[in-house]
């Protein structure tokens, strides 16, 4: 709804959405719930429903399970489990350390993500993002988060709107099984897999996404 108030606002015709992470979710809902204002719409390293998700529930550990078991009951006593689940935002710059999408573990081979980050201008307009999100608080992050554990309130195969997936089989935050799901779930989308690429591949492919949504 406040996306389609603020289309209204400043006047902006039916068009291309893109959602990147748990932005997909977003973008996805717009397509299914207001057609009408959205032309195409680009998923990039989405992450699939709970609910439709294979195994999606088998694959939680004990403490996430326990923890959505918990949100789902009470949205709003959830508010303070999510805001120490989303502890990580308050220090933002950790997402700049070496295997943060692997929780500091060292893994078998170079994050494809580490590697981008190695490049200054990649790196500092990265920082300059997260620095001005956090800026503002942990009370968007924590809104989102909850919003992808709860229900989604539509279901993929509503999407009716042409879909664009992108994942780098290299992201250490979104599983292949997201992906699979995303792509089986809504009728006619076209998966694009990126080998060797990590969660931040729309860094250095947004022109190729967004001339494939035009």
């Amino acid at each position: 709804a406040h996306c389609v108030e603020w289309a209204d606002l400043i006047g902006l015709p039916p068009c291309p959405v893109v959602g990147w992470s748990i932005g997909g979710q977003f973008a996805l809902a717009l397509a299914a719930r207001c057609p009408a204002r959205v032309t195409s719409v680009g998923v990039a390293a989405g992450h699939a429903p709970l609910d439709e998700l294979p195994d999606g529930w088998g694959s939680l550990s004990d403490e996430t399970r326990a923890y959505v078991e918990s949100l789902r009951r009470d949205p709003i006593a959830g508010v303070e489990a999510t805001r120490v689940r989303c502890g990580w935002f308050e220090d933002w710059e950790s997402v700049f350390e070496p295997n943060w999408a692997t929780d500091g573990e060292q893994p078998e081979s170079v994050n494809p993500d580490d590697r981008l980050k190695e490049h200054d201008e990649i790196l500092q307009p990265l920082r300059e993002q997260v620095r001005e999100a956090a800026r503002q608080g942990t009370a968007g992050v924590i809104a989102d988060s909850i919003a992808s554990w709860l229900p989604w309130e539509f279901s993929l195969s509503e999407v009716a709107r042409p879909v664009h997936l992108w994942w780098g089989d290299g992201d250490a935050l979104v599983p292949r099984a997201d992906t699979k799901c995303l792509a089986d779930g809504i009728q006619g989308s076209t998966l694009t897999i990126l080998p060797g690429e990590g969660h931040l591949f729309p860094v250095t492919h947004w022109r190729q996404m967004l001339d494939a949504l035009a």
